[in-house]
């Protein structure tokens, strides 16, 4: 899973459940597990919108507390090595995939 994306969708958590939208929360968590397609990704995405509304239930400001809990998920995240870092990049292939360089022929 890619940081910046659930960095993106942890925002869009905490701002979604600080102005009472909970049908976006719910959207954004099931938006990000159809798209990544892992189990590591589902637990984290369950994981943190259970922690944001246990908060938010707990009567904390989450827009005070916001650096932290964006700190908190990435350490989280880079702790549970669900980043993937740097691809392996495949060979380069010196013609662009053109057949051989000869225009697919």
């Amino acid at each position: 899973m890619d940081t910046f994306t659930f960095l993106i969708a942890i925002v869009l958590m905490l701002i979604a459940i600080t102005y009472g939208q909970n049908w976006i929360v719910f959207a954004v968590i099931i938006i990000m597990i159809l798209t990544q397609r892992s189990l590591g990704v589902v637990i984290l995405m369950l994981l943190g919108g259970g922690i944001l509304y246990f908060l938010a239930s707990a009567g904390v400001n989450l827009i005070d507390y916001w650096p932290i809990l964006v700190f908190g998920f990435i350490i989280l995240v880079i702790g549970l090595k669900l980043d993937k870092g740097d691809a392996p990049q495949g060979g380069m292939d010196p013609f662009g995939g053109m057949g051989l360089g000869m225009g697919g022929m």
